[in-house]
């Protein structure tokens, strides 16, 4: 694609780079699977955005959604367990309830916006970024609660596939632990997951974008995003080591725009080369 290819060399002639080097090991991990690793036949699957209407699924063909129903919401503001539906909506900006935007995203080293979390998957389920001029319905739309200082869990409104509501982190492929520490090149990508996971817990397998796209089984995490008080997102991946929690998450976009996070950012860049290093930033809809 003609922008993938200007838009990424314009941000990454100022990001610096680090060419790749084997492992002290002589084996190469590969930041996305290779076709050889892939478990599906074909990556090829059929994704129904949640922002389709009866009618939309009636010409694509689709089967049509299911009624909704009013129901009670659980302690992370998620739909009740086994429920296949995000909570049914609440009126923005009022304390405690969701509010719905954008995530922006900007460079690191100069602050300079380069674009928006875009609401299709780039390669293997994981999110990517879109240009600032982009129309606004090719942005992921996103629900947070403004009232919560903590982790939590954020949910999509109008992503690629319905079967995954929740933003989360998804632990990567080449990824040699659970752990985004420093010292350690793991990291995760970040996509999309069927269901919250309670704030503090550890990596769950649980049903997720990338899993579905490659049929490669890895354990997920959604509860790892805390909004600030200047609307800030970070990200703040739980470790399976107790020893190493609460390390910091550089979140990074590779050539290839693939949105994910680490805990050791020069790591990172020795195995798997130049990344631009980015900022999230919540954009509300009033």
């Amino acid at each position: 694609m003609f922008f993938s290819v200007l838009f990424f060399l314009t941000i990454t002639l100022s990001t610096v780079s680090a060419a790749p080097s084997p492992t002290s090991t002589g084996f190469k991990p590969t930041f996305n699977p290779r076709e050889e690793d892939l478990i599906l036949p074909s990556r090829s699957r059929l994704a129904i955005p949640q922002s389709f209407t009866n009618a939309q699924r009636l010409k694509a063909g689709l089967p049509l959604k299911a009624p909704r129903r009013f129901h009670s919401r659980d302690d992370y503001g998620s739909s009740p367990p086994g429920y296949p539906y995000p909570p049914y909506p609440v009126p923005s900006n009022h304390p405690g309830h969701q509010t719905r935007g954008f995530i922006q995203v900007s460079e690191s080293s100069t602050g300079n916006v380069i674009g928006f979390v875009g609401n299709t998957f780039v390669i293997d389920g994981e999110y990517g970024i879109i240009p600032p001029s982009t129309p606004q319905e090719q942005r992921l739309l996103v629900n947070v609660n403004r009232a919560t200082r903590g982790p939590q869990s954020i949910q999509t409104s109008n992503g690629p596939d319905d079967k995954f509501p929740y933003l989360g982190s998804i632990l990567g492929f080449g990824s040699p632990s659970g752990d985004l520490s420093p010292g350690s090149f793991s990291y995760t990508y970040i996509g999309g997951t069927s269901k919250p996971t309670p704030p503090g817990s550890k990596p769950q397998a649980q049903a997720n974008s990338f899993t579905m796209d490659t049929g490669i089984d890895r354990e997920i995490e959604s509860a790892v995003f805390t909004l600030h008080h200047d609307d800030s997102i970070t990200i703040q991946w739980v470790n399976e080591d107790p020893s190493v929690n609460n390390c910091f998450n550089h979140i990074g976009v590779i050539a290839s725009n693939i949105l994910f996070a680490t805990g050791d950012k020069d790591q990172f860049t020795r195995v798997f080369g130049a990344t631009t290093w980015v900022d999230f930033k919540f954009i509300p809809i009033y």
